[in-house]
């Protein structure tokens, strides 16, 4: 009977040895649900900042075209009007001659 006794006791303490060590892990696996948790809702925000920046990057994009078109508009308007002044210009010498 003391050898029985002695085996259960031992067991006994091996049954409380591994429910300890249950409950750690169960707490282990608590903290790494919740790291999941946050690990996700910062992908989550990383992924719309992405997002935005992408959009924000495709916008300026396009507001340099815009600025690159309006730029070549006006560089052309500028030698329109220097074409038309020169014109003008040799028309009123031509006139200022014929009238002298």
């Amino acid at each position: 009977k003391g050898e029985l006794d002695a085996q259960l006791a031992s067991l006994k303490e091996r049954i409380v040895a591994k429910q300890e060590e249950v409950t750690r892990l169960q707490e282990q696996v608590g903290a790494l649900e919740e790291d999941k948790k946050r690990l996700q809702r910062s992908v989550s925000e990383l992924t719309q900042l992405n997002s935005e920046m992408t959009q924000n990057g495709e916008r300026r994009e396009s507001e340099a075209r815009q600025l690159q078109a309006t730029v070549s508009n006006l560089t052309n308007a500028r030698a329109e009007y220097a074409r038309n002044e020169a014109e003008v210009l040799g028309r009123l010498g031509e006139l200022e001659a014929a009238l002298s």
